[in-house]
C-alpha cells in the first residue's frame, strides 16, 4: 500500500551547513601551499564550484595530472572536517526545521557526506531529532546520494513525488531528478544563480523563502502597477476594518498607500500563489533606512483567513526584515480583534503597553518583538 506521507529530503551542505566560506577557505589554504593564485572571493567560488568534484579542482586550480585525485580529496576532506564543527548553520535553519514538521513534513537528511561524519555533524548541532533519518554515502568522493534517498523512500512505499528535494546546486536537482521527485533549490549556498535557474526548478534566494514556497505562496517586492491587486483589498470594508486606513474608495488611495509604506528605506511585498494571483500585502515602515524600528502593517483577501497564510507571510517578513538591518517591529492592534492578536503572539510578538482612546472600546494593543 503507498504511503501517502509528505517529505522533505534535505541537502546538507550549504543548505542548511554554513560552510561555503570554510570550503574557499581550504581550498585556498591548498593553493597557497603549492604556490597558486587563491579563489578571491565567495562568487568567484560559487561560479565554479561543480560535480564531479574532479572537475571542481581542475577550475581551482588544481591539477590530478600532477597528484592523483584521491591524495587531493584527502588533503582537502581532512581539513574540511576539522573546521565542520563549527561553520554553523545557514540562517533560521533550525526555525525552518521545526515550522516545516508542524506543517505535516517528514525529514531526512541526505548528503554525499560520508555516514559516521555526517551523523557526527548533525548530532553537534542538535539537528538529529529533526529527522527521520540521517542517510550519508559510504565514501567522500561524492557517489550513492541518488542511491541512498531511493531505497529510503522504496523500502516505505513512499511515492517520489511525494518527496521533495531542498538542495543548493545543480547535482542536488539531478539527485531528484534521477529519483523522480520535485526539487526546490537556495542561491544562498555553493553554486550560482544562473547555473541553479538553468535547471528549470523553483531557486529561492535563500532557506528562508522555503516554508512560503511549501505553502504555494511567495512574496515578492510591492510595486506601483501592484495597485489594482491592492485595491481589491482596501475596498472591501472587511480588510479594512481594523486597519489604520479607512476603506478605499478609489484606486488612487491603493497608489498612495503602496508609495508611502516604500518611503524611508520601508519594506514592502504582495504575497501572491506561484501561479500569481494576490494573497495579501506585507510590509514594514521605518523612518529612514538606518532605522532599526519598524511598524508592521500586514492584510489579505479574506478567503485566506483562518488557512495559515498571514502566520507564514508574517514570520518571513520578519526574517527578511532582520536581513535588512531591522531589530525591532511593533504591531498595533484593536482589542477586539482577536485574530490579528493571536497571530502576534504565535510569531513571537508579546504586548509592550496598552493604548486608550475615549472612541475605542478596549483600546489598543501595541505588540512587539525583538529581532536578531
Amino acid at each position: 500500500m503507498e504511503n501517502r506521507e509528505r517529505y522533505l529530503i534535505w541537502d546538507w551542505n550549504g543548505t542548511l551547513l554554513d560552510d561555503v566560506e570554510t570550503c574557499v577557505d581550504v581550498m585556498n589554504g591548498m593553493l597557497e601551499r603549492r604556490g597558486l593564485a587563491p579563489l578571491k572571493s565567495v562568487e568567484c567560488y560559487r561560479g565554479i564550484f561543480t560535480f564531479p568534484v574532479r572537475e571542481y579542482y581542475k577550475k581551482a586550480g588544481l591539477d590530478p595530472a600532477r597528484e592523483s585525485f584521491e591524495k587531493l580529496a584527502l588533503e582537502y576532506i581532512s581539513e574540511y572536517n576539522r573546521r565542520a564543527l563549527s561553520c554553523g548553520l545557514v540562517p533560521y535553519a533550525r526555525e525552518i526545521l521545526r515550522e516545516a514538521e508542524a506543517m505535516g513534513f517528514r525529514q531526512l537528511l541526505v548528503s554525499a557526506t560520508e555516514s559516521e561524519t555526517l551523523e557526527e555533524q548533525a548530532e553537534q548541532y542538535g539537528l538529529t531529532g529533526c529527522f527521520e533519518a540521517v542517510l550519508g554515502a559510504e565514501n567522500f568522493l561524492g557517489e550513492g546520494k541518488a542511491g541512498v534517498a531511493r531505497r529510503y523512500l522504496e523500502e516505505r512505499n513512499v511515492a517520489p513525488n511525494q518527496a521533495i528535494f531542498v538542495g543548493d546546486t545543480v547535482h542536488d536537482c539531478e539527485v531528484a531528478q534521477t529519483v523522480g521527485s520535485p526539487c526546490v533549490l537556495t542561491a544562498s549556498g555553493h553554486q550560482d544563480r544562473p547555473r541553479l535557474e538553468a535547471m528549470g526548478v523553483p531557486v529561492l534566494g535563500g532557506l528562508e523563502e522555503l516554508l512560503a514556497y511549501l505553502k504555494g505562496l511567495r512574496l515578492r517586492p510591492l510595486r506601483a502597477e501592484d495597485a489594482s491587486a491592492v485595491f481589491a483589498m482596501t475596498s472591501d470594508p472587511r480588510v479594512a476594518r481594523y486597519m489604520r486606513f479607512d476603506t478605499h474608495e478609489s484606486l488612487g488611495e491603493a497608489q498612495e498607500l503602496i508609495a508611502a509604506y516604500g518611503k524611508r528605506g520601508g519594506l514592502a511585498f504582495l504575497a501572491e500563489t506561484l501561479d500569481g494571483s494576490p494573497i495579501g500585502v506585507a510590509a514594514l515602515k521605518r523612518e529612514g533606512t538606518e532605522s532599526e524600528e519598524a511598524d508592521l502593517s500586514v492584510f489579505s483577501r479574506p478567503e485566506y483567513w483562518g488557512k495559515g497564510y498571514n502566520g507564514i507571510i508574517l514570520r518571513e517578513l520578519l526574517r527578511r526584515g532582520e536581513r535588512a538591518g531591522i531589530r525591532c517591529v511593533r504591531g498595533y492592534v484593536v482589542s477586539e480583534n482577536r485574530g490579528s492578536c493571536r497571530l502576534l503572539e504565535n510569531c513571537g510578538f508579546t504586548v509592550e503597553r496598552q493604548l486608550q482612546f475615549d472612541d475605542l472600546s478596549g483600546g489598543l494593543f501595541v505588540f512587539c518583538r525583538r529581532l536578531g
